[in-house]
């Protein structure tokens, strides 16, 4: 009577479930303070290069089932700060950033470094450590370089 196999909570959202969970405990401690620069941050990157950076994740494989949990994950998760205080413009950035980027720390094993450090920008600029949910030797704790031709650079 062989009993099967529990499957933990953190699977749902693929070989890196763990570091997303992980990330998602590290916006619940972010403060009201860090939130606005995220949301900022967000709402005045460069266009052409956040762009560059979200086709490099399109081009990543993963299940649909992990692919729905992560999309939802980032769209169901409320962050802490006084909305009354923070105005529209800087409210859709954090939306945006928030959306975004528990999918980016579930490929970012996959993910050029540059393209994990474009989308992940608005965080590092609010002061999140983020070296407990990126790949081994991947530091995006500043911008990095990266070859606009064939998008092969960078990897940590």
């Amino acid at each position: 009577m062989a009993g099967k196999r529990v499957r933990e909570s953190w699977e749902k959202y693929g070989s890196r479930g763990r570091e997303v969970e992980t990330f998602v405990g590290l916006m619940d401690t972010m403060s009201h303070d860090q939130w606005i620069v995220v949301g900022e941050t967000e709402e005045n990157h460069d266009f052409h290069e956040y762009d560059e950076a979200l086709q490099e994740s399109l081009k990543i494989s993963i299940s649909a089932t992990a692919e729905k949990a992560l999309s939802s994950l980032g769209d169901r998760y409320r962050p802490r700060y006084d909305d009354e205080a923070v105005g529209r413009y800087t409210r859709g950035g954090v939306r945006d950033a928030k959306s975004i980027a528990p999918y980016i720390v579930g490929i970012a094993d996959r993910l050029p470094a540059w393209a994990a450090e474009v989308i992940l920008r608005p965080f590092v600029r609010a002061g999140v450590d983020l070296s407990s949910v990126l790949p081994e030797g991947m530091d995006i704790s500043h911008p990095l370089p990266h070859d606009d031709d064939d998008g092969s650079s960078g990897d940590g």
